[in-house]
This record gives structure tokens, C-alpha cells and sequence, in this order.
């Protein structure tokens, strides 16, 4: 007879560290030697709040229910340091991860995270979501899941084990299930935990002490069988199970752990999670929804076990998670969170950039969905914010002044577009025009106080009287006209050498024209093959045309002459500076700035971003549907950046966020 005996070595952590790099093994039991710094190499030094930019798959939360860990469908990470709306999700440097655990730490948070190959990784992140310290565990054996207690992440391998670990790797305590026997499920509350184990006679709980050492305890002996989806309550009173049958029919039975006794069936379809936020009432996930189910009404008649329960765990990123008293899943971007007498939603109020335009001191006036407000060089949110109907959506802004915004809303029932003068002292709205049937483009001169509507069916020139919500009309054009696509743009006469208003009329060809008084129609004049790419304040017009090889070139003209031509990398946005010297292209391969003459200032590849708005502290607003960035005009450094506004809870949900990701997360 020929006896062996094998058996694996404890995994070796890798300890990732800033410069120098250096590699720790860690041996069961022992603590490695400290190296100097405990970051990622490479790890991030500035918090980026964001919202996620896919659906929410995963969800973990601290042992107390007061914070939670989040993963997307993209793979991208957040940390919510609270669930109370005072403070907005962080991004988190993590791997794409099948399972989560987060635990509490003296120095913030211990993520604790199973990707698909069944590694373990092992971060220690502040309350920003920096990291701290990173461990990488291999997976062989293999990681089948993770979950949080008081004394921290335990995690179970597939070759049966538990193991308890350090923030720092080492493994502070193992426990092996016993010859033929295999862990199914855990769920722990507190420093106590349930497994479910499969032995030879089917599957059972068992509890697992979870002290300075782990250890095993009681079985639990139920009368039937357990099925792979438990929930532990947080006074380990009772556990509750999935249990399906070979009829078809899933019900959800609630035992109680002193006596073993089967206390509640419910039947609820097909529940994909379920949890106790306490001994009386369970939450389960169904079709999607956050369902409750109170243990104390009249149970539902119970299901006979036919034995069909899967045998088979499948360790799936759990869409709910329990703690606090209150039961936290997900719609989309933002969390749900449930009790049985309460639903909020927990999230941004306007994840989306819907116009923008410069104001006095650096600070940009931004519509955000229904709202507008105006943003300081920090990129926060200062007096004068302007809500809008929540059935409206805000598409177009012009600052004439710290006291008057002019704001454009489009009716989202019917798609009518109305334009109004806002009072930002009096926090009062007076209509200019209503119930148009085109989206007009707003600009302002602050010189010489015009106004323009343009592109709209009737393209109007106005004049604002500082110090007043008055507009004076100035000049029109017909509708007529207006069906040809019709810019008016006010620009700075001592710049533009006397002229006022720059009016191109765009039909099969392109005629600009440039007035110095905007109600006669004499001045330079071109008419070329081309398309209108911007105007500035220098009088200076931008088109984009086909050179003699069929080349696309960006021209320039001025007073009805071509006075240059720019470099492009294609089809892209343009924006001129305030003083017609320096412009702006934003396009899929990045942007840059280049003075009139061709020669190029700075280029980054930044990407995501649809335009620019030029600031007057020389200062760059970089604009996407999904946030802003504030960049150095000078160098192209950036200076700030934010993703959605209005974050907070909710009785009803948040307006969806666009399924991209965010342009502040790209920007590292």
C-alpha cells in the first residue's frame, strides 16, 4: 500500500509599494518586513468624486451598515464614506471583482476583492478612496468568495478553507473543513458567522466563531435541506435559505437557529438575494426589486424539499447587502436604500452637462438638466442656483450679469422651447419668448450689452439694460430667413475694428456679413463653399472648407477677407479666447490651443470632451455630458474637475446618469 499526502502552501501576497517598488513573500502566520511606503505604485494623490458610469453590479457594505464599496459593469469602483447624502462617492483603485467584502480599518476602509481568476486582492483605501496599501494574493488555490466581520475580511478558497487576514496580507487565522465536507455559502453578522457545508447526508449549517482564532461551531441540524443562498440576521437569531423544488416553485425559509425549527415560508418567485436587517424582517431581490417580507404576518404553506436544491454555488458580485438596520441594492448608478416602512435613493440630482457658458471672475454658468447655477474656479456650486420644472430641460445659458441669466428650456412633453430672463436676487423668472418650435443659441457681448437668439426661426438682436431684467429689441429677420439657419453673434467692436454683430446665413453656400450697426444690412461681405465653424470677439470667422485636393482646411476670415488658415486633426470643436489671439479645438484625438497663426500653445489627449469655454482668468472649461474639467489655458494643466451635481438622497429615484464613464474618472 502506497500513502501520500500533499497539500498547497499558503498563497504569497505581493506587496505593491511606491518608489522604490519592492515585493514582499509572507509566510503563514508571519508578518513581512515594512517597507517604506505602503501606496501603489503610481496610486493617485487627488480624490475624484464621480458617479459610476454603468449599471451597479456589486455591493458590499462595512460590518455597521454606514458605508458601502460598489463595482460597475465597466469594472469601475466607488466608495460611499456615508449613506446619509453628505458625502459623494469616491473612486476607488480596484481590479474588476466577482465578489466584495469591506471592512473598517484605523486608517479607513479594507476592501477585500475576488476577481475572475480567483485572486485575492486586498486594499487599504482612506475615507477619499486613496489607496493606502495594496495586496495581491494568486489564486491557487483559487478564492470562491469574501465576506466582513468586526475582526475583519475572511475569505474561503477552493481547496475548503477559511482564512482570516491581516490589512497587511498576513494571515492572522485558518480553519479547514473537516474530510469529505465542502462550504457553500457564508454569511456573517458581527464576530459570529454561518456556513452552509455539504457533507455525504446533504447540506447543513454550521456556525464559525469568528475570535482571535477562527473555529467552528455548533451544526445546526434543520430538518431539511439548506439551500446556496443564506442570510444570517444580525443577531444571529435566525438564518433564512432558498430553497427550490423540482415543480418549479422557490420559497424562502426562515429558520431559527436556538431550536432549528423552520419558522416562515414565503414564496416569492424568483429571488436572486436575499438578507435579515433583523429577526422579524427580510429582504429579498425579485425581478429586479427590493421586496420585503414581514416574518410575523402568516406564513405561506410550506414547500416540500424534494432534494433539488442546486449543488452547485454560484459565487455571483451580490446586488444586495445588509447592515444598519437597512437593506442597500442598486438602479443603475445610484443605491437603494430600504427598510420596511422606507425607500431613498441615494445619488446625483443632475449627472448630466446640458449648456455652459462663461461668467465674470473665472466661474462658468452651467445648465444641469432642470437646473442652472453657477460654478466658482473650484468648480463648486455659488449663490443664484436656478431650479427649473422637473419636466423641463435646460438647454441654453447667457450670463449678462451677476443679477440676470438669460436661460433657455425645452418642454420635455412636447418639445416647445421657451426662453426667459432669470432674476438671480429676486430668484424670479419673466418670459422673453414661449412656446418656440426650434432650439435657438444664445450669445451675449458684454461691451455693448447685445443679445442674440440665433438659429432659431426667427433670429432676433436685443439689448440688455444693466442693472434691469429689460431686453430691447434691436433687430430681427423673418422666418423665412430663420429656416436658413441664421447666426447673429455680438462681438467686442474694439476688437473687431467698429463692427457689432457678426450674421451669417447659412443655406448651400456660406454668406457672412459684418455689421457695424446690427439693423442695416451693409458691411463686408463673403460668400464661400464651407460650413460655419465659430465666431470670436475679434470679429475673426472660422469655417471649415475643402482645399483644391479635397483636403478639409480651417479658414479664416475677416472683414470679408481669408487672413489664415489653421492646422486640424479633423472634424472638431472650436473656441476662441476672449481677446481673438488663441483658439481651442476639441476633438476625438485630444485637445490643444494654437494662436491664429498655426503655431501650436500646448496639446493633451484628453478625450470625451464635446467643447470649450474660454474663462476670464485664462483659464480653459473643458465641457463633456458627464462633467467638466477646468484645465490652465496657458499650459494645459488641470486645475479641477466634477462630476454630477445635486447628490443626495431621495424619495424618489434620480435621473438616470448617460452610460458612459465619466469624463473626472479618465482624468487621473
Amino acid at each position: 500500500m502506497l500513502v501520500a499526502a500533499c497539500g498547497n502552501a499558503a498563497p504569497t501576497p505581493v506587496r505593491r509599494a511606491t518608489a522604490p517598488t519592492t515585493t514582499a513573500r509572507v509566510e503563514r502566520g508571519r508578518t513581512p518586513e515594512r517597507t517604506a511606503s505602503l501606496g501603489r505604485a503610481g496610486t493617485r494623490t487627488r480624490v475624484i468624486e464621480a458617479p459610476h458610469g454603468a449599471a451597479i453590479v456589486a455591493i458590499a457594505l462595512a460590518p455597521d451598515g454606514k458605508a458601502a464599496i460598489t463595482t460597475d459593469e465597466r469594472g469601475g469602483a466607488r466608495l460611499w464614506p456615508t449613506l446619509d447624502g453628505r458625502v459623494e462617492p469616491r473612486l476607488v483603485d480596484l481590479p474588476a471583482a466577482t465578489a466584495l467584502a469591506l471592512a473598517r480599518d484605523p486608517n479607513g476602509f479594507v476592501v477585500a476583492a475576488v476577481d475572475a481568476s480567483g485572486g485575492l486582492a486586498l486594499d487599504v483605501i482612506d475615507r477619499d478612496g486613496l489607496t493606502r496599501s495594496h495586496i495581491s494574493i494568486a489564486g491557487d488555490p483559487g478564492f470562491l468568495g469574501v465576506a466582513s466581520t468586526e475582526r475583519g475580511v475572511i475569505a474561503w478558497r477552493a481547496d475548503q478553507t477559511l482564512v482570516r487576514y491581516a490589512p497587511d496580507g498576513t494571515i492572522a487565522s485558518q480553519l479547514a473543513v473537516e474530510p469529505g465536507q465542502r462550504i457553500v455559502a457564508i454569511s456573517t453578522a458581527g464576530s459570529r458567522g454561518l456556513a452552509v457545508v455539504e457533507r455525504a447526508n446533504g447540506r447543513r449549517a454550521r456556525w464559525i466563531e469568528v475570535g482571535e482564532r477562527l473555529a467552528w461551531g455548533a451544526w445546526i441540524d434543520t430538518p431539511d435541506r439548506i439551500g446556496s443562498v443564506v442570510t444570517l440576521s444580525p443577531s444571529g437569531k435566525r438564518f433564512a435559505h432558498v430553497v427550490g423544488t423540482q415543480r418549479g416553485v422557490t420559497s424562502i425559509a426562515t429558520i431559527d437557529t436556538a431550536t432549528a425549527k423552520v419558522v416562515h415560508v414565503d414564496t416569492l418567485g424568483m429571488p436572486t438575494a436575499i438578507g435579515l436587517v433583523d429577526d422579524d424582517h427580510l429582504a429579498a431581490i425579485v425581478n429586479d426589486a427590493l421586496t420585503w417580507i414581514d416574518l410575523r404576518a402568516v406564513p405561506s404553506p410550506a414547500v416540500p424539499d424534494d432534494g433539488s436544491s442546486d449543488r452547485d454555488p454560484v459565487f455571483a458580485p451580490a446586488m444586495l447587502a445588509i447592515g444598519g438596520g437597512h437593506a442597500v441594492t442598486a438602479t443603475t448608478g445610484e443605491l437603494v436604500l430600504g427598510t420596511p416602512v422606507q425607500t431613498d435613493y441615494l445619488g446625483y440630482g443632475s449627472p448630466m452637462v446640458t449648456a455652459t457658458t462663461a461668467a465674470s471672475g473665472g466661474r462658468l454658468l452651467v445648465g444641469l438638466g432642470a437646473s442652472a447655477t453657477l460654478l466658482d474656479a473650484k468648480l463648486q456650486p455659488v449663490s443664484g442656483e436656478l431650479r427649473g420644472s422637473p419636466l423641463d430641460t435646460i438647454m441654453g445659458v447667457a450670463w449678462l450679469s451677476d443679477d440676470a441669466w438669460l436661460v433657455e428650456t425645452v418642454r420635455n412633453v412636447d418639445a416647445k422651447t421657451s426662453v426667459s430672463l432669470y432674476d438671480a436676487r429676486a430668484r424670479t423668472q419673466r418670459p422673453v419668448r414661449d412656446n418656440l418650435a426650434t432650439i435657438y443659441t444664445l450669445h451675449h457681448e458684454p461691451s455693448t450689452h447685445l443679445v442674440t437668439l440665433a438659429r432659431g426661426d426667427h433670429p432676433e438682436v436685443l439689448r440688455h439694460a444693466p442693472g434691469t431684467t429689460k431686453l430691447e429689441p434691436v433687430a430681427s429677420m423673418s422666418p423665412k430667413f430663420g429656416r436658413e439657419n441664421v447666426v447673429w453673434v455680438p462681438v467686442a467692436p474694439q476688437l473687431a475694428n467698429g463692427t457689432q454683430v457678426v450674421m451669417v446665413r447659412q443655406s448651400e453656400q456660406l454668406l457672412a456679413r459684418w455689421l457695424r450697426d446690427p439693423r442695416g444690412d451693409h458691411g463686408p461681405a463673403i460668400t464661400v463653399d464651407g460650413s460655419l465653424a465659430g465666431i470670436d470677439r475679434a470679429g475673426h470667422v472660422f469655417v471649415w472648407q475643402n482645399d483644391a485636393k479635397g483636403t478639409l482646411e480651417l479658414a479664416i476670415y475677416l472683414d470679408g477677407h481669408r487672413v489664415g488658415t489653421l492646422p486640424n486633426d479633423g472634424p472638431l470643436a472650436v473656441a476662441a479666447d476672449h481677446e481673438g489671439k488663441r483658439i481651442a479645438q476639441v476633438g476625438d484625438r485630444g485637445v490643444s490651443v494654437m494662436t491664429l497663426d498655426g503655431s501650436r500653445v500646448w496639446s493633451q489627449p484628453l478625450q470625451g470632451f464635446a467643447e470649450a469655454s474660454w474663462l476670464d482668468d485664462d483659464a480653459l472649461a473643458l465641457v463633456s455630458a458627464t462633467g467638466i474639467a477646468r484645465v490652465d489655458a496657458k499650459t494645459g494643466a488641470l486645475q479641477s474637475a466634477r462630476c454630477g451635481w445635486h447628490f443626495g438622497l431621495s424619495p424618489t429615484p434620480h435621473p438616470a446618469a448617460p452610460a458612459i464613464e465619466p469624463i473626472c474618472t479618465q482624468l487621473r
